[in-house]
């Protein structure tokens, strides 16, 4: 399962982490400035993973 979740950093800077599982099951993680970008991630691996 895919999802975007806002992070607040201790600095107060929000960050949206963009998470999922790949093929093997590995749970991974990249952080994006703003939502729209880490959706747009999420859309591509859930293409590439599907492949």
């Amino acid at each position: 399962m895919a999802q975007v979740r806002k992070r607040t950093l201790p600095s107060g800077e929000v960050r949206w982490l963009a998470d999922y599982f790949d093929a093997d099951g590995n749970r991974r993680a990249k952080q994006f400035d703003k939502r729209k970008d880490a959706d747009a991630y999420l859309v591509k691996v859930r293409r590439d993973l599907q492949l």
